[in-house]
């Protein structure tokens, strides 16, 4: 009888530990998956403000140049901004199909990968 409790008391112990083994990876794998979050966030940050700086700079120098050619500053930036308008609206009509679509395909074939369950 007295054996019988001292394996379940032996049992309960393992069962503890492992317990206790399987909180602690989850709290590291937490902890990997938010430090590989914050760090794709403050890359792609970075990237963005350099690309906007780029964009900014090279938009000021195409309105300038246009200037130039045309004799009238506003003429310059007025073709500058209307180019900008023919991208917004071309990006408005093509966004479901050429944007959302790919990203959420993208996003969920992460997702699955992650999980072991993309089947490729």
């Amino acid at each position: 009888m007295e054996n019988q409790q001292t394996e379940q008391e032996g049992l309960f112990e393992r069962i503890k530990e492992y317990v206790q083994v399987r909180i602690r990876l989850a709290v590291l794998v937490s902890t990997e998956k938010a430090a590989e979050g914050y760090a794709s966030l403050v890359s792609n940050l970075l990237m963005a403000i350099f690309l906007v700086m780029a964009f900014l700079f090279g938009s000021l120098a195409l309105a300038f140049y246009l200037a130039e050619r045309f004799n009238s500053t506003w003429c310059g930036f007025l073709c500058v901004a209307g180019i900008y308008l023919l991208i917004a609206l071309i990006y408005l009509l093509l966004k479901k199909k050429m944007v959302e679509k790919p990203l959420m395909d993208q996003a969920v074939r992460k997702f699955l990968a992650e999980k072991g369950e993309l089947d490729e």
